[in-house]
């Protein structure tokens, strides 16, 4: 898309910006947790807002207190994460973390994806209110089907002790998934729920492979490190577990 075209696209879709924005940031302002409130047809609002309310249902049910402090620190990461851009070409990238999220949360990490960008709009009008559905199914319903099969996965890896060291890898795949797949549904919003947005998301698709690749060794590093000192946080279901 030429820059001419993104100036057109980002004065009629984003108000708030000026008549000279620039093309990355118009494909900013699109990615994910960037889309703005105006830019999305209106059945695409309304798929994103009834996913999003029944995955946070679902992600509520049974909340343990003894959960609360974990899905806060998981909150706060994703609102950090993203709010720390760097520059890739046309455009400016921000790490997701919804792969972590959902090994440890599981089905919580769309409760903690929903409430980091709602603060996100709130505080930064750093994507959009009535895009909040979208946005926030967009990054957790990946989070969601990543985390529901890594506990199986882990304890076939620590039964075995030789398996064990393998866990840093599995963690490094899971990351990698949910990013892929989280900039694939984001590519498929622009594509059908933005006019014009279709030459848009092959760009934003090219920006994020970088991320994607980062964000699968931080994730595996990390897994692996909370296998050697909390594995607990891996396999959910001891929180049911006083002791955990």
């Amino acid at each position: 898309m030429s820059e001419r075209a993104a100036n057109k696209y980002a004065t009629h879709y984003m108000p708030a910006r000026t008549g000279n924005s620039k093309t990355a940031d118009m494909i900013a302002s699109v990615f994910a947790v960037h889309i703005s409130d105006g830019a999305l047809r209106s059945e695409w609002i309304a798929i994103g807002w009834v996913a999003l309310v029944a995955m946070v249902s679902l992600g509520l049910r049974k909340l343990d207190e003894r959960e609360i402090p974990r899905l806060g620190l998981l909150t706060a990461a994703l609102f950090v994460a993203s709010q720390i851009h760097f520059r890739v070409g046309v455009g400016s990238v921000h790490l997701l973390l919804n792969g972590l999220a959902g090994v440890i949360l599981g089905p919580r990490a769309v409760v903690a994806v929903a409430i980091a960008l709602a603060f996100q709009a709130l505080l930064f009008a750093h994507g959009g209110l009535t895009t909040l559905g979208i946005n926030g199914t967009v990054m957790g319903l990946p989070a969601v089907l990543v985390g529901f099969q890594f506990p199986a996965i882990y304890r076939i890896l620590t039964k075995n002790g030789r398996r064990a060291k393998w866990v840093g890898v599995i963690g490094a795949a899971t990351g990698f998934l949910a990013g892929l797949l989280t900039v694939a549904l984001n590519v498929l919003v622009v594509s059908f729920g933005i006019e014009g947005g279709e030459s848009v998301a092959v760009v934003i698709f090219g920006l994020y492979l970088p991320v994607i690749l980062v964000e699968a060794i931080g994730t595996g590093i990390i897994v692996g490190y909370l296998h050697r000192v909390k594995p607990e946080w891996l396999i959910r279901e001891r929180i049911n577990n006083p002791a955990a």
